[in-house]
């Protein structure tokens, strides 16, 4: 079996990242949660996850971990020209009315600097 390698897609490089949190930062791992919003569903699985709650443009992780200023931290990955649509973008003023940072981070090594920075209570 190969290694993940970052920068194949924005899956492997979100896993790669969950792992590293895992390896870094085990006290706030448990509270960081992927919302599985991307992908292909079916009509029916759409329909029920949306009557379960699942909402258009949530971001793919969020952190539950306070470091004032913030409540926590919520992080849309990217790659290559990878932008946020105009979902995603409307949440994020909902995020930050709640205390979270936000950022949109290209791929693997972009999202473990930010996080590290907000653990340091680097990231405004």
């Amino acid at each position: 079996m190969n290694p993940l390698t970052p920068g194949i897609d924005e899956e492997t490089d979100q896993i790669l990242f969950v792992n590293w949190v895992n390896r870094n930062y085990p006290e706030a791992a448990p509270c960081l949660h992927h919302s599985p919003n991307g992908g292909y569903r079916d009509p029916r699985t759409g329909h029920r996850m949306k009557l379960m709650g699942t909402r258009p443009g949530f971001h793919d992780l969020i952190l539950f971990w306070p470091v004032p200023p913030h409540t926590g931290l919520v992080v849309e990955m990217k790659l290559g020209r990878g932008a946020l649509s105009k979902t995603q973008h409307a949440w994020t003023p909902r995020y930050q009315a709640c205390g979270f940072a936000t950022a949109q981070c290209w791929g693997f090594d972009e999202a473990c600097d930010t996080l590290a920075k907000y653990m340091a209570g680097e990231l405004a």
